[in-house]
């Protein structure tokens, strides 16, 4: 099920499972990036400033966890053989 960052750590802070389903959780969410887009642009207007701050301390540290990630996956890439998946 997909949601709201918010809504969903709100969620989390009392509750260990799917809000819907209620199904136990295997781990932290991920966030949907398309939905978080969508709420930037039209939900974010409208926030009160503490919510602002809230979600923009939580972009700031996705921003850098994805740049952690993409410059492992580069060096991941960058280690293999051209023309595909090493042999073995």
């Amino acid at each position: 099920h997909n949601f709201c960052g918010g809504c969903c750590h709100e969620w989390l802070k009392t509750n260990l499972s799917c809000p819907v389903c209620r199904v136990k959780i295997a781990g932290p969410p991920v966030p949907l990036l398309q939905l978080d887009a969508l709420i930037q642009k039209a939900v974010y207007p409208g926030m009160a400033a503490e919510d602002r701050r809230d979600w923009d301390a939580r972009a700031a540290k996705w921003a850098r966890k994805r740049a952690k990630l993409t410059e492992a996956l580069r060096r991941k890439f960058a280690a293999r053989p051209r023309g595909g998946d090493p042999p073995g």
